[in-house]
């Protein structure tokens, strides 16, 4: 099995196995924001979109974001 890093929801990275063969350049994020959170003045983040936002869940961005 390889490994692969995926960003968990509190923005903390983990490791999640991907099947024998897997090419482990990709990283994985989940399409939608069910939690609020907020991006430090000192931090970048970044995600693959497209992304959707739950209602009343807010995205406080402080430091800077990058949607591709």
């Amino acid at each position: 099995m390889t490994r692969a890093r995926e960003t968990a929801k509190a923005g903390f990275l983990t490791e999640k196995t991907f099947p024998a063969g897997s090419n482990v350049i990709f990283r994985l994020n989940d399409q939608n924001l069910s939690d609020n959170v907020t991006i430090a003045a000192d931090k970048n983040a970044m995600v693959a979109g497209p992304v959707s936002v739950d209602s009343g869940v807010t995205l406080t961005l402080n430091g800077n974001l990058s949607i591709v």
